[in-house]
């Protein structure tokens, strides 16, 4: 099996960090931005709006159910190109309608498409990690941080008035196109690695292992979409200007991107439970700032907080998750994880977006959000204490 240079691993790991970036941080997070222009323009409610979010996490969970299998039947770099390549052009496609039906639509097709190459660009990169002296915790680290660079690189569809969602919309796919043009120079030299077999189904005691932590992120699918989908929102209620929505989403994806290499260092020995947990705790109280109070210092805070674990809860998940299965079921088993947080970011839409509509409104909704997530990061922390307690009796 060929072996690569000691940078060029961290490299080519970074490089298909743009499959996240465009999967997550254009693909989902960037309808955040355009969310209180498109309600503005076309008259919706929040529950309407929601209904754009949970059809692209139905699509996520589709798209995570389908990716082991078409990666087996292909190979990982053509499944990732190509759903790529549709998750792009289904996004600028968003630009060219005002009806719900069809926006709705076409946010499921980036969901599905979106699913199936972050699955197998993160099973590209856990292979990637077999041939390479470089630490595999350090590459699924890399690999995710490139949601929070999609994040950050989003504030350029940012409208400036009401009707000018469109143009935002297609500022997102021109950034996915050339997200992807980045993954396939990235995926070219992979060609001639040894990828070795991948399973596209887990054995019952890997699924068994599993089970607590696919328990856990479904948990944190449902609470940490709340908040990605409707913090804009909220911070456009309470009277923010342009200026201040634009530089918390920016200091919320720079947050990202710096904190998932400061987590994997700080949990590389942390038991496969008691790692994740950690992250999601801080997830949560992250979360919880906003509503606690109105401040522009709360907003900005929160985006430090939140922006510095949730993505870093995506990596933690996966490198945990490597641990727990033989290496031809790291695929399969991104793939279940995916699926259960899929399932979860398809129903907290909805739920928040009933809450939002509420007279509560939406800080309530963030109440909900955090207490998810605290939630999730509780049952998984009794995990490997639970397990330590049985091997000292």
């Amino acid at each position: 099996m060929r072996r690569t240079g000691p940078a060029r691993p961290l490299i080519l790991a970074a490089a298909l960090g743009m499959v996240p970036a465009l999967a997550l941080g254009f693909g989902r997070f960037g309808y955040a931005l355009l969310l209180p222009s498109m309600r503005t323009d076309l008259g919706w409610s929040y529950v309407q709006a929601s209904a754009l979010t949970a059809a692209n996490g139905l699509g996520y969970l589709l798209g995570a159910l389908l990716a082991a299998r078409v990666a087996a039947r292909t190979s990982a770099i053509t499944a990732t190109l190509a759903t790529s390549i549709v998750c792009a052009a289904s996004i600028a496609a968003c630009a060219m309608t005002v009806h719900l039906a069809a926006l709705t639509a076409l946010r499921a097709v980036a969901g599905v498409s979106g699913g199936v190459a972050f699955v197998c660009g993160a099973g590209l990169v856990a292979h990637l990690a077999r041939t390479a002296s470089e630490p595999a915790h350090r590459l699924l680290g890399a690999y995710t941080a490139g949601a929070g660079v999609g994040i950050v690189l989003a504030v350029a569809a940012a409208p400036d008035r009401a009707a000018d969602w469109p143009a935002g919309w297609a500022v997102l796919g021109l950034l996915g196109t050339v997200a992807t043009a980045v993954v396939a120079a990235a995926a070219a030299p992979l060609r001639h690695i040894g990828l070795g077999p991948t399973s596209s189904a887990l054995e019952p005691a890997d699924r068994h292992r599993l089970r607590p932590l696919v328990l856990a992120y479904a948990v944190f699918g449902a609470g940490y979409i709340a908040y990605m989908t409707f913090i804009v929102a909220l911070l456009r209620a309470e009277g923010r200007s342009t200026g201040s929505v634009l530089a918390f989403w920016t200091v919320l994806g720079a947050s990202a991107v710096a904190s998932v290499p400061l987590w994997t260092r700080l949990l590389r020995h942390a038991a496969p439970h008691t790692g994740p947990a950690l992250v999601l705790a801080a997830c949560g109280l992250g979360a919880l700032l906003p509503a606690l109070s109105a401040s522009l210092p709360a907003a900005l805070a929160s985006a430090v907080a939140f922006g510095g674990s949730f993505l870093a809860v995506v990596a933690a998940v996966s490198n945990s998750a490597r641990t727990l299965v033989p290496p031809g079921a790291v695929t399969a088993a991104v793939g279940t994880l995916t699926v259960a947080f899929a399932l979860g970011q398809s129903l907290g839409p909805v739920l928040a977006g009933v809450i939002a509509d509420a007279p509560a409104g939406l800080r309530a909704s963030l109440a909900l959000s955090a207490l998810a997530l605290l939630t999730s990061a509780g049952v998984l922390a009794r995990v490997d204490e639970r397990r330590a307690r049985q091997e000292l009796t």
